[in-house]
């Protein structure tokens, strides 16, 4: 999914800016994201690897029928990472 966002920047010449926007800054997109990012969390989901070939261990992992393209270990990475990220975010301070 990743390459495929930045095979169309490429491809359509889009500039990108990325701007890290501060938490609870009442921005309206920032709080969109995190909506988002919590329904994501609570969904229940499993990523399904359906087809293994086996000559040293050769497969495609795909999910809602789009091909994986990232190793598999930095998929879970970023995915742990990101459900890390949202419980801290929603901790209470000590």
């Amino acid at each position: 999914m990743i390459t495929n966002i930045v095979d169309i920047i490429r491809g359509k010449k889009i500039n990108l800016e990325l701007v890290k926007v501060k938490s609870h800054s009442n921005d309206k997109w920032n709080e969109f994201a995190d909506k988002l990012a919590k329904q994501g969390l609570n969904r229940k989901e499993e990523i399904e690897i359906e087809k293994i070939e086996s000559t040293r261990f050769k497969f495609q992992v795909s999910w809602e029928e789009k091909k994986i393209d990232i190793p598999v270990k930095l998929l879970v990475k970023m995915i742990y990472n990101v459900k890390t990220g949202t419980r801290w975010k929603e901790s209470e301070a000590i």
